[in-house]
């Protein structure tokens, strides 16, 4: 029987009226044909593309009715469209033919552009189904994926939140292991620093093999590099590989992404981490600098002061030790000429080292902002 043409089936004990659906039918579908209810049923079963079946009602054994509930009871042929034929056309014979599960009712004798008209409803109304269910499969085949990609962004999302807070690299590595396992894969994660290594694996170690695998993969230009059902994944300096990939396409592809965006994500937070350090260190150096310079200032201080205290004692000294001296009237107004010249250029010294002192103490003030902030 052919596969191109719709399938139909002609059930009737009347050899004629066998003949006469069989001739108006044979040219626009692939048309086979059975004597009796129970024949029927048995080649129906058998055949998955059979799609309209042309039940007459009156036969010996079992009705046309009886084999339509049988028909529409069985999963593999309650998709079938029966048209029931009779020479009965009443009420009571319709609402039995609906009741039974039947499409269409056609009257004998049958008008021939009637009878192809009715088959080719039929065939149009399941060529319609078959294309709905295809739409919604196909539809809720997407909202699936949609969902599970929602669900797989959900995870590095919360890998993003969790990466925020660990304090250490190998804390990193643990956690790119712990959300791979979200992904229902293992693997090993190695991060090839300059003067370090660190690794971890779903395993609970790293054997020399993959070790030196990632360690190699790391110079590579490639980002993804496969082979069989493993993926290596390369974001300098992280390296990452899974050995068991899932086998369906879709959800390898959507594997390699998530490995993909996971590893950018941790370089993200490496960087992160990289910069709390510098910080760190930075403001380590700051604030010896702050506490050098608060010191120096506070140096400065005292030696203005005992400076200030010498220049006193030294000038009440001098002013008595002029009795004992007797120096005439125009050699102590001479000498005191001099001192004060002395004092005059330790005092624009002083004001000069006053202005450093100034330039210190907004050093100090600018450091303890940025401290601040």
């Amino acid at each position: 029987m052919s596969d191109e043409k719709p399938h139909v089936m002609i059930v009737d004990d009347s050899p004629n009226d066998l003949h006469f659906l069989l001739e108006n039918l044979k040219d626009e579908y692939a048309v086979q044909a059975a004597t009796s209810a129970a024949k029927a049923l048995q080649l129906a079963e058998k055949d998955p593309l059979l799609d309209v079946v042309l039940l007459d009602v009156t036969m010996p054994e079992m009705n046309g009715y009886e084999c339509c509930r049988r028909l529409k009871a069985n999963p593999a042929t309650q998709h079938i469209e029966v048209i029931f034929v009779s020479a009965h056309d009443t009420v009571e014979e319709k609402l039995a033919g609906y009741d039974a599960g039947g499409r269409d009712y056609l009257i004998k004798p049958a008008q021939p552009d009637v009878l192809r008209k009715k088959v080719r409803m039929a065939i149009q109304q399941i060529q319609r189904a078959k294309a709905g269910q295809e739409a919604q499969q196909a539809a809720m085949s997407t909202a699936m994926t949609a969902i599970t990609v929602a669900g797989e962004q959900g995870v590095i999302l919360e890998f993003l939140r969790r990466s925020m807070k660990v304090n250490s690299l190998a804390d990193l590595a643990a956690l790119i292991i712990e959300t791979l396992e979200e992904f229902d894969l293992q693997g090993t994660v190695q991060i090839n620093l300059e003067n370090e290594k660190i690794s971890h694996s779903s395993k609970g170690f790293v054997s020399p093999l993959e070790s030196e695998l990632l360690l190699r993969v790391k110079d590579q230009e490639q980002r993804l590099l496969e082979f069989n059902k493993r993926l290596l994944v390369n974001i300098p300096p992280f390296s990452l590989l899974a050995p068991k990939m899932p086998e369906d396409e879709e959800k390898k592809g959507r594997a390699r992404d998530n490995l993909l965006l996971l590893l950018e994500c941790a370089e993200f937070r490496r960087q992160g981490l990289e910069n709390q350090m510098l910080i760190a260190l930075i403001e380590g150096v700051m604030k010896d600098s702050r506490n050098a310079l608060k010191e120096i200032n506070n140096i400065r201080e005292r030696q203005h002061k005992t400076a200030f205290q010498v220049l006193e004692e030294t000038l009440d000294e001098l002013v008595i030790s002029y009795d004992s001296l007797a120096l005439l009237e125009s050699q102590e107004e001479t000498l005191t000429k001099v001192v004060r010249k002395g004092l005059e250029r330790t005092f624009k010294t002083y004001e000069e080292v006053t202005g450093l002192d100034d330039q210190l103490k907004a050093i100090i003030q600018r450091m303890e902002n940025f401290r601040g902030a």
